[in-house]
């Protein structure tokens, strides 16, 4: 813990990092910041929060970390950071440190207030999940704490299954209604109740790649409780998808300032040698090169370098207001960044060692343009595969049919992954569901699968009579909605 004067020497050097980042151009909010225990930190950590309701993971997560703190000699430095201005510093960590992640911390600062996905974010997020939490306890006493835990994992295995760039939901009924008077007024015999019918039957009526909210507006199965439990993870979804979607260019952007206003505190002896050492040590192990993996605090950091170094102070603001991750390394990640940090595509092949069978990773390929694409393709996907739904009464069964977005992936599905979550999405919905995706089988051709999770289980079907294949007809309407598509 701080002593006294190590608090007041805190809080005199936060004003001063202000100063200076203010002098570098940056714009910031007030900030605040909490110094908790290491424990507290991991907690926060492990559920992306101050505070948050009880799920299975989440205490997995947390377990997981005070693990690896435990066993690690010198770990790296960690802050949480949370729009708009609140933030935690671990207690055990040096004074040094501190120093680092508070810089750190107004980097993401004024990353959030400008950058214009970051201001898609709720900025009551901490007590809103306060609030959930509450719900969520009562919840679990009222209707048993196993089944309010199967709805969280539930939900919380669609919760990136969003879509953050469609234009305002409109209801299902809004939608009918809309249907129903146009229809009327050209048909003005059409029979309303029969007409309704048909239209409930097609709904709906485009592809809806925001599974939760369909499911919350849809399922005749869910309690009004577990609508809540979906709505509330639903909401971090789209909270958490800016800062995924931003990941690397923010991370870059606090490595590149931080360094920076450190350097400047050491120039005004407001630091001594022995705490510019310790920065130093815990920075270097921030910026570190990692074999397998991607440093994204690294790679950001240098594409930052050659930005300002290149286009300019100016080009650096421009660029932290209007890119993501993707935008920022398709145009910025230059060949000679990729050869200096030795940035390579590696994979795994079975090898031989002494009669021993293992799993190596060896370097696949190394050409910086193959390498640029790669990434951005990485970093333009979701967390979790592309998946819309297409109707909700496939084969005029009330079975729930989605279809996988292939085409614009590239990329097979995890069979295993797939039918974990049909299982979920089966326990919310309550019939069967379906879902249609691509297999490759030769150069330039795929096999068409479908696959069904029912009472019976998990298992590939054929798609019956002669309708229109879900994957058609979400190719169809991709193309007249190009723009849909991120």
């Amino acid at each position: 813990m701080l002593s006294k004067a190590e608090e007041k020497r805190l809080n005199e050097l936060d004003k001063v990092i202000v100063e200076i980042m203010k002098g570098y151009g940056l714009n910031v909010w007030e900030q605040k910041f909490d110094i908790v225990s290491s424990a507290k930190m991991a907690e926060i950590i492990a559920y992306n929060s101050p505070v948050s309701y009880s799920y299975w993971a989440g205490g997995k997560g947390y377990e997981r970390i005070k693990t690896i703190w435990r066993h690690t000699p010198v770990r790296l430095p960690y802050e949480v950071y949370f729009s708009p201005n609140r933030a935690y510093l671990c207690a055990t960590d040096p004074l040094a440190v501190m120093m680092l992640t508070m810089a750190h911390v107004y980097a993401h600062n004024d990353f959030s207030k400008n950058n214009a996905l970051m201001k898609t974010q709720r900025t009551d997020m901490t007590p809103f999940l306060a609030r959930a939490k509450k719900r969520f306890a009562e919840y679990a006493q009222k209707y048993g704490e196993k089944e309010v835990e199967k709805t969280i994992e539930a939900a919380r295995a669609l919760m990136f299954n969003i879509d953050p760039f469609a234009p305002k939901r409109v209801s299902r009924d809004i939608q009918i209604e809309k249907r129903l008077s146009k229809e009327k007024k050209e048909h003005p015999d059409v029979d309303k109740k029969q007409l309704r019918k048909r239209l409930l039957g097609q709904y709906p009526f485009e592809p809806d790649r925001d599974i939760l909210a369909f499911l919350i507006e849809n399922s005749n199965e869910l309690e009004e409780w577990q609508r809540d439990i979906l709505h509330v993870v639903r909401e971090q979804g789209y909270h958490l998808f800016p800062i995924m979607r931003t990941s690397l260019i923010n991370e870059g952007w606090c490595a590149y300032w931080h360094e920076k206003v450190i350097l400047d505190l050491f120039k005004q002896k407001l630091i001594s040698n022995k705490e510019f050492d310790t920065f130093s040590k815990y920075n270097a192990g921030v910026l570190s090169q990692v074999r397998k993996g991607l440093n994204i605090y690294l790679v950001g950091r240098e594409i930052w370098k050659e930005i300002d170094k290149t286009h300019g102070r100016e080009k650096m603001f421009q660029v932290r207001g209007s890119y993501d991750s993707s935008q920022f390394v398709s145009e910025f990640l230059t060949d000679e960044v990729i050869r200096r940090e030795k940035l390579y595509i590696y994979k795994k092949v079975d090898a031989i060692y002494i009669t021993i069978p293992l799993v190596v990773d060896i370097i696949e390929e190394t050409n910086p343009k193959i390498f640029r694409h790669a990434l951005v393709h990485a970093l333009r996907r979701y967390p979790l595969p592309l998946i819309s739904i297409i109707s909700s009464n496939y084969g005029n069964h009330r079975v729930l049919g989605l279809a996988h977005h292939f085409k614009e992936e590239n990329q097979e599905l995890d069979i295993e992954y797939a039918e974990n979550t049909l299982q979920h999405i089966y326990y919310l919905w309550g019939p069967p569901v379906c879902l249609e995706t691509q297999k490759i089988v030769g150069e330039n051709e795929t096999k068409t699968l479908l696959w069904k999770y029912s009472r019976k289980g998990f298992k590939q079907t054929i798609p019956k009579g002669k309708q229109l294949s879900m994957s058609k007809q979400l190719s169809m309407f991709l193309q007249k909605n190009a723009k849909r598509v991120p």
